[in-house]
C-alpha cells in the first residue's frame, strides 16, 4: 500500500470518529467516557499523520479560542442536563469533549499552552466568552424550551467562527484545516439536533447568526 493511500485510509476513519461522536443525540444511551477516551489515541495518531508546518499567530490564537469555545458548549449543555435531564444535552456535551480532544491535540502537536489547564465549569480565559456563557447559562435556566434554543445559538456561533476561519487566507496548515472541517459538521448536526428537538415541542426555530441559505443548507443535510 502506497503512502498517499494510507494517509487517506487514516483520514477517513478520524472523519468517522469524529462524525459518530456528533450523532443520534436522541439516543437513549449517552456516549460512554470510555470511547472517547479510546477515541482520543486514534486522534493522537491521526493528527501526527499531517506534516507539521510553520504555524501562524493567527492560527495560534485560533486553536486556542476554538478550545474555549467547544468548553463553553460542553459547559452549558452539561449545566442544562442537570437542569432539565433531557439526554440531548449530554449526549451533546460528550461530543463537544470530543471536539475540545481534538484541539488539545494540535495545542501539544505545536506547543502551544492550553488555555484550560484548571478546567472549572463556566470559567474562561478569553473575557468575551465568559460574558457569553454568563448570558446563555441565564438564559438556559429560564425554562427547557429556551435551553434548547440556547443550545441551537451556541451551535450557529460556533459555524460562524469555524467557517471564518476555514476560509480565512491565514489559516492552511493541513491538520487544523481538517481538525475544523470536521467540527464544522459537527456543529451542523447538533443545530439540526435542537431544531429537530424544539420541533418535537411544537417551537419553530429562526436562525440568529447564519443567513437562511446556509441554515437551509445545514436543514437539509448539505453541511
Amino acid at each position: 500500500m502506497n503512502a498517499s493511500k494510507l494517509f487517506l485510509i487514516i483520514a477517513l476513519v478520524f472523519s468517522g470518529i469524529i462524525f459518530m461522536g456528533c450523532s443520534d443525540y436522541n439516543s437513549t444511551e449517552p456516549i460512554t467516557d470510555n470511547l472517547i477516551e479510546n477515541n482520543r489515541s486514534s486522534f493522537s495518531i491521526d493528527i501526527n499523520s499531517f506534516p507539521y508546518e510553520e504555524i501562524s499567530d493567527v492560527e495560534k490564537a485560533g486553536l486556542i479560542f476554538m478550545r474555549e469555545e467547544e468548553k463553553l458548549a460542553r459547559d452549558i449543555y452539561k449545566e442544562m442536563f442537570h437542569l432539565y435531564g433531557a439526554k440531548v444535552f449530554n449526549n451533546i456535551a460528550t461530543s463537544e469533549q470530543t471536539h475540545m480532544n481534538s484541539i488539545k491535540l494540535l495545542l501539544d502537536k505545536y506547543s502551544i499552552e492550553d488555555p484550560v489547564l484548571n478546567d472549572v465549569a463556566g470559567n474562561f480565559n478569553d473575557s468575551n466568552l465568559q460574558n457569553i456563557y454568563n448570558e446563555l447559562f441565564e438564559k438556559g435556566s429560564v425554562s427547557l424550551i429556551e435551553a434548547m434554543k440556547v443550545g441551537a445559538v451556541i451551535e450557529e456561533i460556533d459555524i460562524v467562527d469555524l467557517q471564518r476561519s476555514i476560509e480565512s487566507d491565514e489559516v492552511n496548515n493541513e491538520d487544523i484545516l481538517f481538525v475544523y472541517n470536521n467540527l464544522l459538521k459537527g456543529s451542523a448536526n447538533h443545530l439540526r439536533s435542537f431544531v429537530r428537538n424544539l420541533n418535537m415541542q411544537g417551537v419553530s426555530y429562526s436562525p440568529q447568526y447564519l443567513d437562511n441559505e446556509t441554515y437551509s443548507k445545514i436543514l437539509n443535510g448539505q453541511i
